[in-house]
Formats: C-alpha cells, structure tokens, sequence
C-alpha cells in the first residue's frame, strides 16, 4: 500500500526525508503554477497547448513522485493509442 510504503521511508530516513519531501511537493507544486501559467499565455496569444513529449513525459513522472510523497495510488498510465491502419493501395491497371 502507497501510506505504509510513504511511512517506511519516512521513519527509516527520519526528518532529513520529511524535510525533502516537502521541498520537492513545494517545487512540484510551483512547477504545475508555472506550466499552467504558460498555458493560460499561449491561449491569450491564441496559441494551442504544448503537448511535447517532454512536457508529457514530466507531467506523469511529477504526478508519480507527487503521488508517491502524499502516500497515494500511482496514476494509471494512459494507455497507448494505436494508429490506424493504412489501406492499402489497389495496384495495376486494365490489363
């Protein structure tokens, strides 16, 4: 379970990790006020949303460590979308 996994590390690292944990939820926290300001930017200047890989890739892997340091259930992964399958082209002519 994520709380006794949390309590764990909390009591074996003592408040050194008490100290970091709140810390990192701190600048985790001040990460996702910055992105949503940029976002809130780029729709005022009619700008779509970033969606890069990276922004994606470290919005999940804040949301694992947020949900690890709060003693929460892992988000689920969103699952891959498949791409549609290509039809294929009718070859040759009137023979």
């Amino acid at each position: 379970r994520p709380e006794e996994a949390l309590e764990n590390f909390l009591s074996e690292y003592g408040a050194p990790a008490e100290k970091c944990r709140d810390g990192l939820l701190n600048a985790i926290s001040e990460t996702e006020e910055s992105l949503a300001a940029i976002h809130a930017w780029d729709k005022g200047q009619g700008l779509r949303k970033c969606h890069s890989r990276t922004v994606v890739k470290t919005r999940r892997s804040r949301a694992r460590i947020k949900a690890f340091l709060k003693g929460l259930e892992q988000p689920k992964e969103p699952t891959k979308k498949r791409k549609k399958a290509k039809k294929a082209k009718a070859k040759g002519g009137l023979e």
